[in-house]
């Protein structure tokens, strides 16, 4: 299909304008994805770390509490009476399912349900009779066979750990802290022990079931992907991770808490998590589309304004080809072009002179050519004159004759000639490119027929002179043929 100078140019802007317009999209989406990815890494990494800092401070400040705890005399007595009397109000109060002291051989004894467990080889006993406190991980307990926590300080008296006050709470705990640090609307935030053990997640199951996200690497579980990601940052280690999880592309910020071998993951979906770059990338595609659009109507009404007056150019061009050279004002638009101070008001500007000058031209060679037709009809005027006289002349003036029959034909040739100038400047009509050739040529055979007549002329004149000569008369008035010099 033929594309109108117009429509070019509005495809042309158009493509530039996309070309553009993609170009700085794809440029701000991945400036914007790498800002945005960073921005949220950042954020997360925070919500991580005041997470962990938060659970830290729970810890301590449970801990210290049970310390003040350990620190009275009803419990540094050891006299198991007076310990159950004093902390069984404190149970409810602080909120934990039962306490218990353990003696140094390991066995405990609870204060709420009565019952005694051998928990000398619970890791968190030990290092309280080694007299840090700390809380254990989250573990199955020996009496009531649920998950819990343990809070374990050291009973010291005169500087001897005598035994441990050892405090019971729901593993939910943990995850009430968790379920406040959620990130976006799908987020999640869990604990996860140094063996790869949940301590706290959103999916209770995995806390219940002791699921160990490294022994899921080796089991190729569901959380495999994470269990590498997590091996790959190290334990205890700070940073992000990013793996398939339950059929999403998932993103956690890891943040080891201060105090305990613990760390906090904080967690969202790829998709909730870079919202905001489909956003952007929402917002590039229409502006995109609308700088596009203003190209398309930037375009064409470029190409309006360019091909409006190359297609006036083209139709006073196409009646110059069928020979009109006649100029109509306008031809050249209301708002004559010719005075456009461009590059097509300097074309029309041109066709103008050419238009003019060629029709200036046409009517010098028809004036010329209608001044040589009259001249050939005179030379053969006289030339037919010139040929009857010569029939009369003697036989001694039959040269001159023949001479001047030649010359005839020679003034034969000359219209011969005349009528192919006639021809030529007929032709000159289909032809404008060899105008000039075919006007030179009349040119010539013009003054070739001047020069013909005025050869002929004197060539006439010698014969007038010849016959002079021939024929005479005497004093007695009577005519004798012969020349002669003198006169008397």
């Amino acid at each position: 299909m033929k594309l109108s100078i117009s429509r070019k140019i509005t495809m042309f802007a158009a493509s530039i304008v996309l070309i553009i317009s993609v170009s700085i999209g794809l440029a701000v989406l991945l400036a914007g994805a790498n800002v945005i990815i960073g921005q949220q890494e950042e954020n997360m990494l925070k919500l991580a770390d005041e997470g962990a800092k938060r659970i830290d401070a729970i810890i301590t400040m449970r801990l210290q509490v049970l310390q003040e705890l350990a620190h009275d005399d009803a419990i540094v007595s050891m006299d198991w009476e007076r310990q159950k009397e004093y902390l069984r109000e404190k149970i409810v109060r602080l909120e934990y399912l039962d306490m218990a002291v353990v003696q140094p051989d390991g066995t405990a004894q609870y204060i709420l349900g009565g019952e005694q467990a051998q928990l000398g080889d619970r890791n968190y006993i030990r290092k309280a009779f080694e007299g840090q406190p700390n809380v254990s991980e989250v573990l199955v307990s020996k009496v009531t066979g649920v998950p819990v926590v343990m809070y374990a300080v050291p009973v010291e008296s005169q500087g001897k750990v005598v035994g441990v006050l050892i405090a019971r709470r729901d593993y939910n705990a943990l995850r009430e802290i968790t379920n406040d640090l959620a990130f976006g609307v799908r987020g999640y935030s869990f604990i996860i022990g140094a063996g790869g053990t949940f301590y706290a997640h959103p999916n209770e199951e995995l806390v219940l079931n002791q699921v160990n996200v490294f022994q899921q690497i080796d089991e190729n579980g569901p959380l495999k992907n994470f269990g590498i990601e997590l091996k790959k940052l190290g334990v205890g280690k700070h940073g992000i991770l990013k793996y398939e999880y339950d059929g999403e592309n998932r993103f956690t910020a890891i943040s080891p808490i201060p105090n305990t071998d613990w760390s906090i993951g904080v967690g969202n979906y790829n998709r909730d998590v870079f919202a905001p770059l489909r956003m952007m990338q929402t917002i590039v595609v229409i502006v995109t589309m609308g700088f596009l659009i203003l190209g398309v109507l930037a375009g064409g009404f470029l190409g309006r304004f360019i091909s409006k007056p190359i297609r006036k150019l083209l139709t006073i061009v196409e009646k110059m080809a069928n020979y009109d050279f006649t100029q109509d004002k306008d031809a050249y638009g209301k708002n004559n072009i010719t005075r456009r101070k461009d590059e097509i008001g300097e074309i029309s500007f041109a066709i103008s002179g050419m238009q003019e000058s060629i029709s200036s031209l046409v009517r010098k060679v028809s004036e010329t050519t209608q001044q040589v037709a009259a001249s050939s009809q005179q030379l053969t005027s006289i030339t037919q004159q010139s040929s009857e006289s010569s029939l009369e002349m003697s036989g001694a003036v039959e040269e001159i004759a023949k001479g001047a029959s030649n010359q005839a034909k020679e003034t034969e040739e000359g219209a011969k000639h005349i009528q192919e100038l006639s021809d030529l400047i007929s032709y000159d009509r289909l032809n404008m490119e060899n105008l000039n050739n075919s006007a030179s040529e009349v040119n010539r055979l013009k003054d070739e027929g001047l020069e013909i007549l005025s050869e002929l002329t004197r060539k006439t004149d010698e014969s007038k002179k010849s016959i002079g000569d021939y024929f005479y008369c005497d004093p007695r008035n009577q005519c004798q043929c012969g020349k002669y010099s003198t006169r008397q």
